[in-house]
């Protein structure tokens, strides 16, 4: 494998890395870079890059690695790649596993779990991207004789998912949808504003605010992304909400 910087055929700020494997080359570790400080990407859902491959490769061939330390030999993370067409950029979005590890990112690289053949790789921008991680939505109640129960069940396992709980205790489903994913029952809590009697149910007067945490996305949403949300109760029916995200993504946002 032979590695260049490459400044002709890149994607952002002045030039990529641009990676020849030859045909003897088999599986492991491709290429990787220390960096000049630590990272810190525990606050991130997702990591990006952006990849173009002279030749098709299928998915899970190559893998992005993330290390605490450098060198790259004990990854904290192994990110399959996506499929790859021959002569097309792709910029793909990757959940990570565990993101409280990526305080301190020491090393990036790119590895092949199988033989990719030989191959020129282009690769540029591997970041922690801008990402919507959760969504509030204030909700009233206008029948003044009927409560909705807002009863939630406990995310145990923190994985943004309440489906995979073996105690349910909650009535309000709500699923995510978009061009990239639909997941069903994630994760959401509530808190009471303003005025209130303390109670999970919310009656006439009452507002709530509904906390949906977007980590069980994948891809999670992120700059123009169109996202639908079918919010259902058992016993009143469903509501669906698509909201837009804007181009540019800040601490908060209200989506239009």
């Amino acid at each position: 494998m032979t590695a260049a910087t490459e400044s002709s055929d890149y994607k952002l700020g002045s030039g990529g890395v641009k990676l020849t494997v030859a045909g003897a080359f088999t599986t492991g570790l491709v290429a990787y870079e220390d960096l000049a400080s630590t990272a810190d990407l525990s606050g991130h859902f997702s990591v990006g890059l952006w990849v173009k491959a002279t030749g098709a490769i299928d998915a899970n061939v190559l893998r992005l690695v993330i290390d605490d330390s450098a060198g790259c030999g004990s990854p904290e993370e192994t990110l399959n790649i996506p499929a790859l067409t021959a002569g097309s950029w792709l910029r793909h979005r990757i959940n990570v596993s565990n993101a409280s590890a990526l305080s301190a990112i020491a090393c990036v690289g790119i590895s092949a779990a199988s033989d990719p053949g030989a191959v020129t790789l282009y690769v540029d921008h591997i970041e922690g991207p801008p990402e919507v991680q959760s969504i509030h939505i204030a909700v009233e109640n206008a029948i003044p004789t009927h409560g909705v129960a807002l009863v939630t069940t406990a995310d145990s396992d923190s994985d943004g998912l309440l489906s995979d709980e073996a105690t349910k205790t909650h009535f309000l489903v709500i699923t995510y949808m978009s061009d990239d994913a639909v997941v069903r029952d994630v994760a959401w809590t509530t808190s009471e504003l303003g005025l209130g009697d303390g109670d999970d149910t919310l009656e006439a007067g009452e507002t709530f605010i509904l906390n949906i945490d977007l980590r069980a996305v994948d891809p999670v949403p992120t700059a123009r992304s169109l996202i639908t949300l079918d919010i259902a109760s058992n016993s009143d029916g469903s509501i669906i909400l698509e909201k837009i995200v804007p181009p540019q993504i800040t601490p908060s946002m209200v989506l239009h």
